[in-house]
C-alpha cells in the first residue's frame, strides 16, 4: 500500500528532475511543422464545416493571433514551424515561430502595431523567413537562447508532407522526469483502491491494483524505450487522416519488438471481406525476450478476470505465445447480433498441436458451474459434430456468466445478450493445413469463401502488419438497438468507415482515416 513517504519521495524526484538542465539541446523540445497557410486554412475550414461551424472563422482566428498586417506579408504557399524551447522543466517555455516572410522591415513595422509587441516578442531576420520568439508575459528568455534559436532556424529545412506534423524528441532527462510523474500518478491511483467503499465494479481492490501496476509498467517501459514521436494530421479526399510514428531507442526491447514484427500479410489482403462492419488482416512475429517479464506480469494480472490464476493463467500465456508467428483474417458483422468468421495461420509451430492445446485449456478453464469470477459459467466442446470439405468440425458453446464483475457495469449484460443470443457464444472450428478456421455457428462456409469485390481501404505493402476497417455507423445502430432507441436520421444509410493501419520497419507507424461525413452526422444529430 502506498504511504505518505512514497508521495514525499516521488515529489522530491519530480522536483529534482524539474530542475534538470537541458542546456545542451540545440533544437526545440517540440516542433510543429505546418505545410502552408493555405493548406492549414483549407483543412481547418473543412473540419469546422463538418462540425457545423462557420468555416470562415478559421481565417479570422489566425488573423486574430498574428494580426491582419502580418498575415498579408506571409507567403501562403510556404511552410511554417512552431518550436517549444525549454532549458528546464520548471521554466516557462519559449515559443519560436518561423514564418515565410521575406520583408523583415515590413514585418517589424506590422509587428509593432500588433499584439506581438504587447507580449514582448522578439524577431530575427532569417533571409526569406522571419523568426519571432518569446515566452509568457513577464517571463525572461534565458541568456544564450537567442543565438541558439537563430542558429537552428537559419539551418532549418522545412518540407512537411502533411498539413500538420508534430515532433517530440525524448532524452534521458525528459524520460526520467516523465517516469517520475507517472510514478506519482500510479501511487495516487493505487492508494485510491485502499479507501473504504471504493467502487471496483465487483472486482477485488487487490486485483484492480495488480492490473493498474501492469498498465503503468507497460507505459513506463514504452516511455523509457522511445526515442522520438511524430504525429501527422491532414484532410484529404473527404477524410481526416492521422499517423503516429514511434521510433524506439536503439538496442532496446522495443527496438527488438519492432524488428521482430516481420510477418508479410500482403497475400491475405484479398481473403478479407472489406464490406464487413469490421474487417482486419493482421500478422504478428515473436515477442522479444527482454519483454517477457512484462508480458508475463500483464497476462497474470488480466487472466483472473476470466477465472484463470496461477498455473492455468501460465498455460494460457504459453499457448498464446506458441501461436507466434502467425497471420490471420477476421470479419465481423453487427447486422443480426454479432457474427464473425476468419482464420489464423500458424507459421512455425504445429498447427494441430496448437489447435488441440486451445481446446484442452478452454475445456479445463470453463467446464461446470465455475466460481463467480469465471467469465463463462459453462463451456461445452463437441468434437466431430460434422465434416466440411472432408475436415472434421468442432463446436464450442460458451455461456457468459451474468455474475461476472464485467457484467455488473451499466447495460453490459444487455449488450452481450444483444450480441449473442441468450448470452451464449456459439462457434465452430476446423483445422485445415496450417490454418485454424473459426466462425459463428452457421457462418463457417463464409470463412472459406473468396470475398472478391471490395479492395483494401488503404494500400497494403510488405511493411504492413495490420490493416483494418470499422463501419462506425453500424456500431452506432447496434448501440441504439441495445438501448431501445432509434438512430438519428443523419446516420441512415451512412457508410462511415474508419480505417487503421500498423506498419513496422525501423519504427512503429500507426495511421488511419476518419471520414468527415461522420463528424457531419454527429453535428446534424445534436
Amino acid at each position: 500500500m502506498p504511504k505518505i513517504s512514497d508521495f514525499l519521495r516521488l515529489t522530491s524526484l519530480v522536483l529534482a528532475c524539474s530542475a534538470t538542465s537541458f542546456a545542451e539541446r540545440s533544437e526545440p523540445l517540440v516542433t510543429v511543422d505546418i505545410e502552408s497557410y493555405e493548406s492549414l486554412l483549407a483543412d481547418a475550414g473543412a473540419l469546422m464545416a463538418a462540425v457545423g461551424q462557420d468555416a470562415s472563422m478559421a481565417q479570422l482566428q489566425l488573423e486574430g493571433m498574428l494580426g491582419a498586417q502580418i498575415v498579408s506579408l506571409i507567403d501562403t504557399t510556404q511552410p511554417w514551424q512552431v518550436g517549444v524551447w525549454m532549458d528546464r522543466l520548471d521554466q516557462s517555455p519559449v515559443i519560436s515561430i518561423v514564418l515565410p516572410v521575406a520583408d523583415f522591415e515590413a514585418f517589424q513595422a506590422a509587428a509593432q502595431a500588433s499584439m506581438l509587441a504587447m507580449l514582448g516578442a522578439q524577431y530575427l531576420d532569417a533571409g526569406d523567413r522571419v523568426v519571432l520568439f518569446g515566452s509568457t508575459p513577464g517571463a525572461i528568455v534565458p541568456d544564450g537562447l537567442n543565438a541558439k534559436i537563430d542558429a537552428y532556424c537559419s539551418a532549418l529545412t522545412l518540407a512537411p508532407k502533411e498539413t500538420i506534423e508534430v515532433g517530440l524528441k525524448l532524452d534521458d532527462e525528459l524520460r526520467t522526469a516523465a517516469t517520475a510523474a507517472i510514478e506519482m500518478s500510479k501511487a495516487q491511483m493505487l492508494s485510491a483502491f485502499d479507501q473504504p467503499g471504493v467502487d471496483t465494479t465487483g472486482m477485488s481492490p487487490e486485483m484492480m491494483q495488480e492490473m493498474m501496476e501492469s498498465y503503468f509498467s507497460f507505459y513506463q517501459t514504452m516511455l523509457m524505450e522511445t526515442e522520438r514521436l511524430e504525429l501527422r494530421m491532414d484532410v484529404d479526399d473527404g477524410d481526416l487522416s492521422f499517423s503516429l510514428d514511434v521510433e524506439p531507442v536503439a538496442g532496446s526491447g522495443f527496438a527488438d519488438f519492432v524488428s521482430s514484427q516481420n510477418v508479410d500479410i500482403t497475400d491475405l489482403a484479398t481473403a478479407v471481406d472489406w464490406t464487413s462492419d469490421m474487417a482486419m488482416v493482421v500478422g504478428m512475429g515473436d515477442l522479444p525476450a527482454a519483454w517477457q517479464p512484462l508480458i508475463d506480469a500483464s497476462m497474470q494480472s488480466i487472466m483472473p478476470l476470466y477465472g484463470l490464476e496461477g498455473q492455468a493463467a501460465a498455460e494460457w500465456t504459453e499457448v498464446m505465445q506458441a501461436t507466434l508467428p502467425f497471420k490471420g483474417v477476421y470479419n465481423i458483422s453487427f447486422q443480426h447480433g454479432m457474427t464473425f468468421s476468419g482464420f489464423c495461420e500458424i507459421m512455425d509451430a504445429s498447427s494441430a498441436e496448437v489447435y488441440d492445446q486451445w481446446l484442452e485449456i478452454t475445456t479445463a478453464a470453463g467446464l461446470g458451474e465455475g466460481p463467480a469470477m469465471s467469465y463463462y459459467s459453462d463451456i461445452k466442446i463437441e468434437r466431430d459434430v460434422r465434416t466440411f470439405n472432408g475436415h472434421s468440425v468442432d463446436r464450442i458453446e460458451m455461456t457468459i456468466n451474468p455474475e461476472h464483475p464485467s457484467m455488473q457495469m451499466p447495460e453490459q449484460q444487455a449488450v452481450m445478450e444483444q450480441f449473442f443470443k441468450n448470452g451464449q457464444v456459439v462457434y465452430e472450428m476446423v483445422l485445415v493445413g496450417d490454418r485454424i478456421y473459426m466462425a459463428t455457428e452457421g457462418e463457417l462456409e463464409s470463412a472459406f469463401a473468396s470475398p472478391g469485390g471490395a479492395n483494401p481501404p488503404l494500400r497494403i505493402h510488405s511493411n504492413t502488419r495490420l490493416l483494418g476497417v470499422i463501419n462506425f455507423a453500424s456500431m452506432m445502430q447496434m448501440g441504439a438497438s441495445v438501448a431501445g432507441e432509434s438512430m438519428p436520421a443523419a446516420f441512415d444509410d451512412l457508410d462511415a468507415r474508419i480505417t487503421y493501419v500498423i506498419e513496422a520497419n525501423e519504427s512503429l507507424l500507426l495511421k488511419g482515416t476518419t471520414p468527415l461525413s461522420l463528424f457531419e452526422a454527429f453535428s446534424a444529430a445534436e
